[in-house]
């Protein structure tokens, strides 16, 4: 569990080979929010989800949300695409971007 603000929690459990993370009151007894069931880790107010396929130079996706103070917010999305079989592939294909301002 990570305390978030005098109100909220997130509630980080592992999940297959990732972690189900949910924002839940301090209570733990209303979750407010799933946020995912593919998370990898939190830091600073982020939620970050990072999976690669079966084997070396195989695609990966990444996904991000942040706190907003209320809830969390989806900030990022991008797949590797044309991995052409090398590590890291050939570029990262955005599918969601937004500005994260305070």
């Amino acid at each position: 569990m990570y305390p978030l603000n005098a109100q909220q929690v997130l509630v980080q459990v592992p999940c297959w080979q990732a972690l189900g993370m949910w924002l839940m009151n301090q209570q733990l007894s209303k979750v407010q929010q799933g946020v995912t069931y593919s998370g990898t880790s939190f830091s600073e107010g982020q939620v970050f989800a990072q999976h690669k396929g079966r084997g070396l130079g195989d695609c990966y996706r990444v996904e991000e949300w942040a706190f907003t103070g209320q809830r969390f917010s989806k900030t990022y999305q991008a797949a590797h695409l044309q991995c052409k079989g090398f590590v890291g592939g050939a570029w990262q294909l955005p599918t969601w971007v937004s500005q994260v301002t305070p």
